[in-house]
């Protein structure tokens, strides 16, 4: 009985702590590379984010964003199949700025979005696995 017990109470403990059987996990690659504008690096005094959105689908998996340092990436957790590469890269302008709809409102540091208009609604890729040359070239 004392034996049952303590089975019993082993197996809630786990459950309670969310270390039970989990459904299939999404496969996942690590993929790293370069990204610049129109063929050139982006400038030094701009700050980037790449981000790597699953496909909509069944085992949807959440996205995987990484910084890009002086134009390079690393992202350990991405997806395979289909994903939508999205790119936020911008820069200080030097001015300040106030919201149109917020009159009275503080000003802020504007900044000024590098990613060319084409590029803005991302790029789709498929990825089949881990890639350490997974280039982007953002044309506008």
């Amino acid at each position: 009985m004392r034996a049952s017990f303590l089975v019993v109470t082993v197996c809630a403990a786990l459950a309670a702590a969310g270390c039970g059987v989990s459904g299939p996990q999404q496969p996942v690659a690590r993929l790293q590379g370069a990204v610049t504008i129109n063929g050139q690096p982006y400038p030094k005094d701009a700050e980037g984010t790449i981000t790597f959105m699953p496909a909509a689908g069944g085992g949807q998996a959440p996205p995987t964003s990484a910084p890009l340092i002086d134009g390079r990436y690393q992202a350990e957790q991405v997806s395979k199949g289909k994903v939508t590469v999205l790119f936020t890269i911008t820069r200080l302008t030097g001015r300040m700025v106030v919201e149109d709809n917020a009159p009275g409102g503080t000003p802020f540091p504007e900044r000024q979005n590098l990613v060319p208009v084409p590029c803005r609604q991302g790029i789709e890729l498929e990825v089949k696995g881990d890639n350490p040359s997974q280039d982007f070239d953002l044309r506008g």
